[in-house]
C-alpha cells in the first residue's frame, strides 16, 4: 500500500487505508514518504527502512541534515517502544551523515553536531537570510531584473546565492530565486531595500525573510 501526499487527496484515496492499516496492523507493508512516519504513532509496526537516505541529504535546503536527522529520531523513538522494533537505513555514503548521536539516542549530540555544520558555513542562526523570488514569462526579463537585485544586496550581504531554478514544468511563468546571506548589523536595511524594490513591468517578486522552504 501507498502512503504519501498523492494518495492522500482524495478521501477515497489508498493513504486513508493505508493509515488505518498502520495503526490496525492490516497490512504487512506501507510504501510511503516522510508523511508515513507521522503515522507510525500507536501503531504496530515493528520494522522501517529508509531508502537512499541521500536523497534526503541532497536537497537545496540548509535544514536538510537537520530534517533528515529529526525523521530518524521519530522513527527510533517509535521503535524503541515496540517488541523487536528494528531500523534500517539503506545509504550509498555511511559517512554522509554522522548516525552516532541516533546510535546512542543523543538527541543533544546530534543538535550540537547541526549547530556546528551551519556555524562553520555560515547559516542561521549564525546569521540571517533573505529569499526573492521573480518570476517572468520572458527569459531574458527575469535574467536581467536578477540580475539587477543582485545589485542591490552586494555591499549588504554575506554571500549571495544563486539563482535557483524553482518553476514547475507545468508553469506558465518562469521562475527562480536569489538568496541573500547577510549579518543583523545589515539585515533590516537589506530587507528594506528588497521590499522597496520595483521591478519591471511584467515581472512579480516576493521577498520571504528568513524563509524555512526552499523548494
Amino acid at each position: 500500500m501507498r502512503l504519501d501526499s498523492d494518495t492522500l487527496k482524495t478521501k477515497a484515496g489508498q493513504g486513508f487505508e493505508a493509515l488505518h492499516a498502520l495503526k490496525t496492523g492490516q497490512a504487512d507493508i506501507i510504501v510511503g514518504t516522510r508523511l508515513a512516519s507521522g503515522g507510525l504513532r500507536g501503531s504496530r509496526v515493528s520494522l522501517a527502512a529508509v531508502l537512499d537516505a541521500e536523497l534526503e541529504l541532497d536537497g537545496p535546503d540548509f535544514r536538510a541534515s537537520e530534517k533528515f536527522g529529526q525523521l530518524l529520531f521519530e522513527l527510533r523513538g517509535h521503535l524503541a517502544s515496540v517488541p523487536n522494533g528494528r531500523l534500517l537505513i539503506q545509504t550509498a555514503d555511511k559517512d554522509g551523515y554522522d548516525y552516532a548521536p541516533l546510535l546512542a539516542d543523543d538527541y543533544q549530540a546530534a543538535a550540537e553536531n547541526e549547530l556546528a555544520l551551519r556555524e562553520s558555513f555560515g547559516y542561521p542562526p549564525y546569521t540571517h537570510l533573505i529569499r526573492v523570488t521573480l518570476k517572468a514569462k520572458e527569459l531574458d526579463l527575469l535574467q536581467a531584473e536578477t540580475a539587477r537585485i543582485k545589485q542591490v544586496g552586494e555591499c549588504r550581504t554575506l554571500e549571495i546565492l544563486g539563482p535557483v531554478w524553482c518553476a514547475k514544468k507545468t508553469d506558465k511563468l518562469k521562475k527562480q530565486y536569489l538568496l541573500f546571506k547577510t549579518d543583523e548589523a545589515r539585515y533590516l536595511d537589506l530587507l528594506a531595500q528588497l521590499d522597496s524594490f520595483e521591478p519591471a513591468k511584467k515581472v512579480t517578486i516576493q521577498v520571504t525573510a528568513d524563509p524555512y522552504n526552499f523548494y
